[in-house]
């Protein structure tokens, strides 16, 4: 499994990836919402032929609060392209990866959003932006937007 998680890590930036794979990919905003102290946006990715991507960013309240314009303007835009991408004090950590079963609590969701597969394929990065705030952002996914991208996994 490890060969297959290292090409998809070294795709820094999906949705421009996306892009070039299928030009009628766009962003669906499915929504936002206040967990705790901590706000939740999840989007999913999508082309003619469907969802190929769900993702899920996890934000704190005083990271939220520190750009809040900019955050609650994103709608249906990348937060990458139109947010983080743009910045030049923003450090991104390694992606984390796992393969998503269905006893994996996260597992209905991605039904949900996605078509209903045997397992999905999730990686995970936290940004710093400015030494002080941080974000994470899970990315999920199915075979339809692994073999648009190119990729296989080695199961």
């Amino acid at each position: 499994m490890q060969n297959f998680f290292q090409p998809l890590c070294q795709i820094q930036k999906l949705g421009q990836a996306l892009r070039r794979a299928d030009p009628s990919w766009s962003i669906l905003h499915l929504q936002e919402s206040w967990q705790d102290e901590l706000w939740i946006r999840e989007i999913c990715h999508v082309c003619d032929q469907g969802p190929l991507v769900y993702a899920q960013t996890v934000i704190p309240k005083s990271t939220y609060l520190a750009y809040e314009a900019e955050l609650s303007a994103l709608g249906s835009r990348s937060i990458g392209d139109h947010f983080l991408f743009l910045r030049h004090d923003v450090r991104r950590s390694p992606f984390q990866t796992s393969t998503i079963r269905a006893h994996d609590a996260i597992y209905p969701t991605l039904v949900q959003y996605l078509e209903a597969e045997p397992q999905f394929y999730q990686r995970e990065s936290t940004f710093i932006i400015d030494n002080q705030h941080s974000l994470t952002i899970s990315e999920y996914f199915g075979q339809k937007s692994l073999q648009l991208l190119g990729l296989t996994p080695q199961c």
